[in-house]
């Protein structure tokens, strides 16, 4: 993840909170690394997306989703809120 930039934008979210995003980024990556096995039933060879996947809790994974959307979403949201007071800043100065 990016706790560089996170840390840059003081976005205090906490430790914790920033290993489950990155734990439940890796999951997904590590069972549809090309994010085509969840949109496709077959890959390009034919052979079944997930092979060794036999259930999804869907209600599950929709509300996970739906956490992991909104904190992505309020961090995009500092970075802009950021980066435009900065501009502000640097235009200020110019002036």
């Amino acid at each position: 993840m990016c706790r560089p930039l996170l840390n840059r934008i003081e976005l205090n979210v906490g430790e914790q909170v920033l290993d489950a995003i990155e734990e439940l980024i890796a999951e997904f990556a590590d069972v549809d690394e090309d994010s085509y096995a969840f949109r496709y039933p077959t890959d390009t060879k034919n052979n079944p997306s997930l092979p060794d996947l036999s259930y999804v809790n869907l209600p599950n994974l929709a509300e996970v989703i739906k956490k992991m959307a909104n904190f992505l979403e309020a961090v995009s949201w500092q970075v802009s809120v950021t980066l435009e007071q900065k501009r502000g800043s640097t235009n200020e100065i110019e002036r």
